[in-house]
């Protein structure tokens, strides 16, 4: 009898062990789960902070200052359906003149904070080297905006030894050497596309297409980041259904990317007194570098 009364009192102890590891347990995982929102918490806030970063970055990049974007509508009015723009064409240093800030028409100057290169030939044109392609790639290769706000051109200005017909017809081989290159990228770096709708409900021929990346990013549901398919901004319901037509319109010459409105060529002549270049950009006396026989490359998104 008596042992029968101790079982009893014994009884109840494991389960209040049971019971008080219940309650440790369910502690343990809300502090677990607390640990874990505050995990998440703070990578949310740290992803909101890059992607602020990125867009300050990004908005810095494709910055186009009023000047610019004032002298390339000018120009491309006056010069619309030319594949050269000449001084015979639109007066470039009147406008340059006019709009710079300097008021001392400083082409250099105006563009010297867009990305470019200076490329410097002899008194024949030539193609370029490998070194220079290798510098040209790298400032074609970054994704093309297309978004309707910004649109990357290049801009090709050659420069002119003096005002001859012989001198006009040296300044445009050498800029056409050099969009030929441009062409030769494009097509090795461009972007491929995919479309997930039937061709059929594509958009109209010369309609640019939307990359893959651009797809899948609803914040460039609207960017065209196809390289080297230059056209019309497509609104973001359409834009991946044109990737076949892009596909299907690659593009083939230096000529195709000048008509569409991709590479802007300008020849005119500029100084450089009182210009401050990079030391990248500057004439190499050894070499008999010329500013007169030069050519320059802007990456413009704007």
């Amino acid at each position: 009898m008596a042992r029968f009364k101790l079982t009893r009192l014994l009884l109840p102890i494991p389960l209040w062990f049971m019971g008080g590891c219940d309650l440790w347990i369910r502690d343990l995982i809300r502090v677990e789960l607390t640990d874990l929102n505050k995990t998440a918490q703070t990578t949310q806030d740290d992803v909101r902070k890059v992607s602020r970063r990125l867009d300050q970055l990004e908005g810095h990049v494709a910055y186009c200052s009023d000047e610019v974007k004032k002298l390339l509508s000018t120009v491309q009015k006056e010069c619309e359906a030319r594949e050269v723009c000449t001084p015979n064409d639109a007066n470039i240093q009147v406008e340059v003149l006019r709009i710079d800030p300097s008021k001392q028409g400083r082409f250099l100057s105006l563009f010297q904070e867009r990305k470019h290169l200076a490329f410097y030939f002899p008194d024949r044109a030539r193609s370029l080297t490998e070194v220079e392609k290798k510098s040209l790639r790298d400032l074609i290769k970054p994704a093309w905006l297309d978004d309707g706000e910004r649109r990357t051109r290049f801009l090709v200005v050659s420069n002119i030894e003096d005002s001859s017909k012989g001198s006009l017809e040296r300044a445009e081989r050498r800029s056409w050497k050099v969009i030929d290159a441009i062409a030769e990228i494009s097509r090795d770096v461009q972007v491929p596309t995919e479309s997930t709708e039937p061709a059929k409900q594509g958009p109209k021929a010369g309609e640019a297409g939307l990359s893959r990346s651009a797809a899948a990013n609803p914040r460039s549901q609207e960017s065209v980041l196809l390289a080297a398919n230059g056209a019309l901004p497509l609104p973001a319901d359409r834009a991946r259904a044109a990737g076949a037509a892009a596909a299907a319109e690659p593009v083939r010459s230096a000529k195709d990317i000048v008509r569409k409105g991709r590479v802007l060529n300008w020849i005119f002549p500029f100084s450089s007194p009182g210009e401050i270049l990079r030391a990248e950009d500057r004439p190499n006396a050894k070499q008999d570098d010329k500013l007169t026989r030069s050519v320059w490359v802007y990456r413009v998104d704007c």
